[in-house]
């Protein structure tokens, strides 16, 4: 988890309609530069406080986000690419002979082999939590890259290109390098239900008593930043009346609790 807005109304701004709202989440938003406090919003909290996500410039980390988008894409599409150059080849939707669609197609399985790899380090950076999109991206790298394992070799003998051994290799490490992070990316499944309890939490009073410690306009700054927030989520509808008059009513470094509200009314 890490936190890639300025603000938490530009949280709110951003967040999507059709998911649920954390309210800790929110808050740890809100008091981004105080990780000594949001580290006792609940599991959310603790999470982005040992991640130390809060320390990083929101611009560097978008950056970062960027970065890793990339190279996600690129392992998707890399083997997607190759198996259709190979295909137009071998059913004629586009004629590439042999000679040239195996050296393009071995081209592209060695981007799709670094970009996973690359990817496999991004996730594990990330503590290795599970992440359906990446593992979705896995699977599709394996599962292009086994093609790649007998369309290769087809697509050359169809052909008579007896050189395609050479340009087989980054097929067999794409394989590899995809079945082994579908192999470990499956077995953090159970990951998602195991989110990390704050340590040394200190119970709302020692919360309250360190935000009282900070700057009235620092303060001010926090629950105006936080009550614009939920006021952008009513607007659209994403918390309904009674819940957000809970929420503006609750005072700062509590709102985490209403989390845990929110679920036995929607259970």
């Amino acid at each position: 988890m890490t936190i890639y807005e300025d603000s938490a109304v530009e949280w709110a701004h951003s967040h999507p309609t059709t998911m649920s709202v954390s309210f800790g989440r929110l808050e740890t938003v809100a008091f981004q530069r105080h990780p000594e406090i949001f580290r006792s919003f609940g599991a959310t909290g603790a999470t982005e406080a040992k991640s130390s996500a809060g320390k990083v410039p929101a611009d560097v980390r978008r950056v970062g986000s960027w970065v890793t988008a990339v190279f996600v894409v690129l392992a998707a599409l890399a083997p997607i690419a190759a198996i259709a150059v190979l295909g137009g080849d071998r059913f004629d939707f586009w004629r590439i002979p042999a000679e040239r669609s195996v050296p393009i197609a071995s081209v592209l399985y060695a981007v799709a082999a670094a970009a996973q790899v690359v990817t496999v380090g991004l996730w594990v950076s990330q503590r290795a939590r599970w992440e359906p999109v990446i593992a979705a991206v896995f699977v599709v790298g394996l599962v292009f890259s086994a093609f790649g394992l007998m369309s290769v070799p087809n697509t050359a003998h169809t052909d008579d290109f007896s050189a395609w051994g050479q340009w087989y290799p980054p097929v067999v490490v794409s394989v590899a390098v995809s079945l082994i992070a579908t192999i470990a990316i499956l077995a953090r499944f159970r990951a998602r239900y195991e989110p990390p309890t704050a340590s040394d939490p200190g119970g709302l009073d020692e919360v309250r008593e360190t935000i009282s410690r900070l700057a009235t306009a620092e303060r001010d700054a926090i629950r105006a930043d936080r009550d614009g927030a939920l006021g952008i989520l009513h607007s659209r509808g994403q918390i309904d009346d009674t819940t957000f008059r809970d929420a503006i009513a609750s005072e700062l470094g509590a709102l985490y609790l209403l989390d845990h509200k929110t679920k036995k009314v929607r259970r």
